[in-house]
């Protein structure tokens, strides 16, 4: 496995080098999704994708070089159903533009709403009303671990008041930590009912 200092300096060296490589790798998890879905059963994927660096990578090399593996993933997923959801990983506090990601054709979309700053009302309307997922920070030690009760179950209440309630699922921004009291999630699903 290649660090990220390398897969920067091999994109500055030779862009289309990398473009192929990402588009093998979309290949085979085309072939994946497909296989999934068809063979396994699977009502649809759950595409994460991350710009690792939007001030090393800029919009237009990832559209050229990044997006077209991605895009090669969906679209054979789309050719079996329709089911899928795009998680735009904001791991570890990385920014992504999420606009790039609007033509992706899924039923929802998950982002990291604390990290870019994008409310779920704003991320519904930006991708033309889709599902939208999320809310909660859920870096360690943060509110999604450390609130009481009241403060979790009006925070729920204050993103429903926000993004509404349909086509709306309240939880983590990406992942929930690891041992996580699973009353916890009880009480936001309680507060959103």
């Amino acid at each position: 496995m290649i660090g990220a200092d390398a897969f920067y300096r091999f994109l500055r060296e030779d862009a289309q080098a990398v473009a192929g490589a990402i588009g093998r790798i979309g290949e085979g998890a085309a072939a994946l999704a497909k296989a999934v879905m068809q063979e396994g059963g699977a009502d649809g994927i759950y595409l994460s994708v991350q710009n690792p660096n939007v001030e090393i990578i800029s919009d237009g090399q990832y559209r050229e070089v990044i997006m077209p593996g991605e895009l090669a993933v969906l679209e054979a997923a789309n050719a079996v159903g329709e089911n899928h959801i795009l998680h735009i990983c904001g791991y570890a506090g990385t920014k992504n533009h999420i606009g790039l990601y609007v033509g992706y054709k899924v039923k929802a979309v998950n982002w990291a709403v604390n990290v870019e700053g994008v409310s779920l009302a704003e991320g519904k309307k930006l991708f033309g009303g889709k599902a939208v997922i999320g809310g909660f920070p859920n870096a360690p030690g943060s509110f999604i671990e450390t609130g009481s009760r009241s403060e979790i179950e009006a925070f729920t209440r204050l993103l429903l008041d926000g993004a509404g309630r349909k086509g709306v699922i309240i939880g983590a921004d990406c992942t929930i930590p690891r041992g996580l009291p699973i009353e916890r999630l009880q009480w936001i699903r309680d507060a959103a009912r």
